[in-house]
């Protein structure tokens, strides 16, 4: 199901030129950011039962941004660069767009190792075996691995203990990331505003001529 979140980029893309032609580029690249945060937005509630489907949407709207963001942004990029200066440019654009997903993509990482972390200590700190519902759980599971291949009562309570903490980290996990769309989605607005500042790519008195 996941593939067909590429299918807004193959119905949009083609027509970007000529929304292009009645809408300021940074008119659609601003529109492309906000759809793509909004995407981020409908993303920060995740829980460990979202899986595929509950993805389609989101991952549906993050391509409709992308496709209104690609092409118009290489136009703004490269306003106004002169001719002989064009292919060292398009050359400097590339290595930074590179570099920018890389440093984008090590700064999410960090963030999602920081904030699960804090999920975690903070989660840690309300489950503890003397709570009446948290001990009640560590029972339950006690019993369980009794007759299933754990038959010492000691071992038995701890491997529910462990199984506790992976719940615990796994519920951090899921934090974690809903924090990380959450940073995209300030990111991405914040670019709104940059965007909006910039200059426009196209020469209104050339275009009039």
């Amino acid at each position: 199901m996941l593939a067909w979140s590429g299918f807004p980029q193959l119905v949009i893309i083609p027509f970007v030129p000529l929304i292009l032609k009645y809408f300021d580029v940074r008119v659609v690249v601003c529109a492309g950011l906000i759809v793509f945060a909004a995407s981020c937005v409908m993303n920060i509630h995740l829980s460990l039962n979202d899986s595929g489907p509950q993805l389609m949407l989101t991952n549906l709207v993050r391509a409709v941004g992308q496709s209104l963001l690609v092409a118009p942004l290489s136009s703004i990029a490269m306003a106004h660069i002169k001719q002989d200066e064009s292919a060292a440019a398009s050359g400097l654009f590339n290595m930074l767009r590179s570099l920018g997903g890389a440093i984008g993509t090590a700064a999410l990482a960090t963030v999602i190792t920081k904030r699960e972390q804090f999920h975690f200590n903070i989660i840690g700190q309300a489950v503890t075996s003397f709570n009446p519902i948290d001990q009640s759980f560590l029972t339950r599971m006690q019993q369980y691995f009794l007759p299933h291949g754990v038959p010492d009562p000691a071992r038995s309570y701890q491997q529910a203990e462990i199984l506790l903490g992976e719940l615990v980290k796994q519920q951090a996990t899921i934090m974690a990331y809903s924090d990380a769309f959450y940073s995209i989605a300030v990111v991405l607005l914040t670019a709104v505003l940059a965007v909006a500042l910039t200059r426009s790519p196209m020469n209104k008195r050339a275009a009039a001529g």
